[in-house]
């Protein structure tokens, strides 16, 4: 798969970065500032622009996405010369890569005199930073390139990048401190999340998307009027807004019109479903956030418990834990492991708060009361309070980008399952009933098919196959003696899904019995999706999720499922997610007050708040 280059790592980079990764796409990350992981580069320089060049060759990327400063409006102006030179330079050096550019653009290219700006209205910048940005986009005015321009985009910035106006305000609101804003300055405020949700589709996809559109918040209004917002989702009093003239404000230099008429995006692959959010909801979900300083997300697998915590800031510690679940380590070491990872979560969150994800293979509708009252109890154990949100372990992948709850998850792990939703609430599983009902195309499917077959070859009933020096080696033992101490095991999942390897190892080698163990694995798996979404009415369109061991071990076989999937359910995007932690965790932060539905259920822990 092809990495998508983004250029930039401020509040709206970064936020496309962790989208991108979520579904599953390899990402190559330049910033000024030097981090794991990222090419820093200084982009106003020539220097920096050639190297920039040299890397969008080098990499090949599925496309660019150029979303870096400077950014400060106001600061422009202080060097309006620099700002050009560095926003036109930036979009000269990757004009010619080889592949499509997504520029993220801005307002400001407009005089700001009328309302609701079209993207076929005539561009006249009010400002250093719009000349600079309409520099950039006449680079990148003719396809394959993309531009994308956006009005104020606000959330949180986790205290690394620059302060925002909706978290000043917030901040004020709270703090009972009066907020000064111009009633002359009109925008159309829109959730940096949201414009991720864009931007990461456009740049997974750019041929489906139109040359120049408008990214934007649904409601016009003034600055007055989102402070006030801001008071009252906060419980302050809106009366502490006081009205200024905006030539009085750091916002002299913008137009008094920086709104944009939003443009249609359901042609985009993956955004049928985008409804940006209103100022109220996206203030809303800003202080449901500050006054929850720790998000977790637990993805509880038939092998390994993966942890993820995020404190106040954005910082995220992530830990690994044994199985949870009974069927793989039995009921004792299952309750042990739970214990320790909320432990792990105790540890980090302290005194504070937690709102949190736990999505777990364990989780059904007929196991969820039992399952809750386990969670409650370990969690008072390990002195965790707050509120959490108990799922199935595919849930996640269905409400998370960049499903939104519209496509298919399709998990190939120790166990397999599938899950459907139409992107209306319904919503559908297949499989899941534990290896003895189900878990077909599963590492213990593989496992045990390979098993079977080389004891098969062995004794003469079967075909001749390198399954039997490979398992054996695995194993440590002849296959007589192995499968006889498999057989002992009181719980064998675990061991036999440990098998899978070998078998895709003896695929990728060109062993036909081994190629007809998985090749039958990715059929029925895909055929089951094809059926599934059929029976849950998914749009055509919809995007599936693979996930699980067998799929981030075995890249082969995570591209031979996307194929078969393509096939059997019609083309569509197919994404692969490494870390199902990361849509548990992105779901931490939107849990809302408590509620019990038949896929997730949401309870406060120890008396926290809601």
């Amino acid at each position: 798969m092809k990495p998508v280059l983004v250029v930039g790592q401020g509040l709206i980079g970064a936020a496309i970065v962790a989208r991108l990764r979520a579904a599953g796409h390899p990402v190559v990350v330049v910033a000024r500032r030097p981090r794991a992981g990222t090419l820093a580069l200084d982009l106003a320089t020539e220097e920096g622009r050639a190297e920039l060049a040299e890397t969008a060759r080098r990499t090949a990327p599925r496309s660019v996405v150029l979303v870096h400063g400077p950014s400060d409006v106001t600061g422009c102006e202080d060097d309006p010369q620099a700002a050009l030179e560095t926003h036109e330079g930036v979009a000269a050096a990757v004009a010619d890569a080889g592949c499509p550019v997504v520029l993220v653009s801005t307002d400001n290219v407009f005089d700001g005199e009328r309302p609701l700006n079209r993207t076929a209205d005539p561009v006249a910048p009010a400002n250093a930073y719009g000349r600079a940005k309409l520099a950039a986009e006449r680079r990148l005015n003719a396809p394959p390139h993309v531009i994308l321009r956006v009005s104020l985009v606000y959330g949180w910035s986790g205290g690394e990048h620059r302060s925002n106006y909706a978290e000043r305000c917030l901040r004020a609101a709270a703090a009972g401190e009066v907020i000064e804003a111009p009633g002359d300055q009109w925008f159309t405020p829109v959730h940096a999340d949201d414009v991720a949700q864009v931007v990461a589709a456009v740049a997974a996809a750019p041929e489906t998307a139109p040359a120049l559109a408008h990214v934007a918040g649904p409601e016009h209004l003034n600055r007055v009027a989102f402070a006030r917002t801001a008071c009252e989702v906060t419980g302050g009093d809106p009366d502490l807004v006081r009205e200024v003239p905006r030539a009085a404000t750091i916002w002299a230099s913008r137009p008094p019109n920086s709104s944009l008429a939003p443009s249609d995006l359901g042609g985009v692959a993956g955004l049928a479903a985008y409804r940006p959010r209103t100022p109220r909801e996206g203030l809303t979900g800003m202080w449901r956030t500050a006054r929850t300083a720790v998000l977790f997300g637990v993805d509880a697998g038939g092998s390994r418990t993966r942890v993820a915590v995020r404190e106040e800031g954005g910082t995220d510690r992530r830990a690994v834990f044994g199985s949870v679940n009974p069927a793989a380590v039995g009921a004792d070491q299952a309750g042990k492991n739970l214990h320790e990872a909320f432990r792990f979560i105790g540890d980090v969150a302290g005194e504070r708060d937690v709102r949190g994800w736990l999505a777990s293979a364990t989780v059904s509708p007929e196991t969820a009361g039992a399952e809750l009252e386990t969670v409650a109890g370990v969690a008072a154990d390990a002195g965790v309070r707050g509120t959490v949100t108990v799922s199935g372990d595919m849930i996640p992948l269905l409400l998370a980008a960049p499903l939104r709850g519209a496509g298919t998850v399709v998990v190939v792990g120790t166990g397999s399952g599938l899950l459907a939703g139409d992107g209306q609430g319904r919503v559908r599983r297949a499989g899941g009933y534990e290896y003895l009902g189900s878990d077909e195309g599963s590492a213990f499917d593989l496992g045990l098919a390979g098993l079977r077959s080389a004891c098969r070859a062995l004794d003469g009933r079967g075909r001749p196959t390198r399954l039997v020096d490979a398992l054996e080696e695995h194993l440590g033992a002849d296959l007589p003696t192995a499968a006889r101490r498999l057989a002992a095991l009181a719980h064998p999942k675990h061991t036999v899904a440990a098998l899978a390897p070998a078998v895709c190892a003896t695929w990728l080698g060109g062993d036909p019995v081994a190629a007809g163990i998985v090749e039958d694995a990715v059929d029925q798996l895909a055929s089951f999706a094809a059926r599934l979404r059929r029976h849950t009415l998914c749009p055509p369109g919809a995007g599936t999720v693979i996930t699980g061991g067998v799929v981030t071990g075995c890249p082969p076989f995570a591209e031979a499922l996307g194929a078969a999937l393509k096939e059997s359910c019609g083309d569509h995007p197919v994404s692969a997610v490494p870390d199902a932690t990361a849509a548990a965790l992105d779901l931490a932060g939107e849990a809302g007050a408590t509620r019990r539905s038949g896929v997730r259920w949401t309870f406060t822990l120890g008396g926290g708040r809601e």
